[in-house]
């Protein structure tokens, strides 16, 4: 390993047992880091696929040092040591891929992960049996970046942002035919006093209300998650902030940004230095130099 390469990015994937009500209010939860166990790749965007007693199944975008690009892959945790079991890559394209956003209908599961960089959005039908992802048809021409699909008030909406301005400051709502997993018209587009406009998970319910994931970008990309609340009247939304976590452990200091869940457990990652001494140190001396 190069001596530059000891402060690459490198991300990690968390649980988090207590319910999302307490979440809501609590800016320090109990976090069980899992255990990887090889350091030349690393795993964020985590959506959880399904949770038995032994063991938790995730998908995830997987990023390799060598490759240089995301791929999705599914990836299994011991649930009683939260120790890395293996993985699998289920999706590798030329283009970036990551936010394997996941959708369960009428018994099967569809899949739509970030690849803004093909200029589109594609639906997959997934079969965890075989591993295999189908693709379908194209969700929108559009460059979506983090795309998130919910209901409110018994309509389906999507929300994102996209290239060029993926970190904005605001978000674009959209109607979304969910019987046949297209986007519909543009209804909305809401601004932000900061650039949160980019989604961190998928929208959760706690006590009748909606809440979104949204990634805080104003220090840098997905440095911390707001938990926020979503209000539409009279055809005007709203979002507002509830609850935020950011970067506070030593190895971790750089950036959260997902929180997903599913079958009473929360998941998040963050990142830090893919050596956390090594690359504080290095990160100093460069500044000194001038070098970023």
């Amino acid at each position: 390993m190069k001596l530059r390469e000891l402060r690459h990015n490198f991300w990690n994937l968390g649980f988090i047992e207590e319910g999302l009500a307490d979440t809501l209010k609590n800016k320090n939860p109990k976090i069980h880091w899992v255990k990887k166990r090889i350091n030349d790749r690393w795993f964020a965007d985590p959506f959880i696929l399904d949770v038995t007693e032994s063991e938790i199944i995730i998908l995830a975008e997987e990023y390799c040092y060598d490759i240089r690009r995301g791929r999705i892959a599914r990836v299994v945790i011991d649930y009683k040591t939260f120790e890395e079991k293996g993985f699998e890559i289920i999706l590798d394209l030329p283009t970036h891929l990551s936010f394997p956003f996941i959708i369960r209908q009428n018994g099967k599961v569809y899949l739509i992960p970030e690849n803004s960089a093909s200029g589109c959005s594609t639906v997959y039908e997934y079969d965890d049996t075989t591993r295999k992802l189908t693709p379908l048809h194209h969700l929108a021409e559009e460059p979506f970046a983090d795309a998130t699909i919910f209901e409110m008030a018994g309509k389906s909406y999507l929300c994102a942002t996209m290239l060029p301005d993926t970190n904005s400051k605001s978000v674009k709502i959209y109607t979304f035919d969910r019987e046949n997993l297209k986007v519909a018209e543009r209804v909305a587009t809401v601004e932000f006093p900061i650039l949160c406009g980019r989604n961190a998970g998928e929208v959760f319910a706690v006590d009748g209300r909606l809440y979104r994931p949204a990634q805080d970008c104003t220090l840098r990309y997905g440095h911390g998650v707001i938990l926020q609340k979503i209000t539409m009247k009279d055809s005007k939304w709203s979002f507002e902030d509830v609850n935020s976590f950011y970067p506070n452990t030593f190895k971790y200091n750089h950036g959260v940004h997902t929180f997903n869940n599913y079958k009473g457990l929360i998941v998040i990652d963050a990142r830090g230095y893919r050596n956390p001494v090594m690359g504080r140190v290095l990160t100093f001396l460069f500044k000194l130099i001038g070098k970023k």
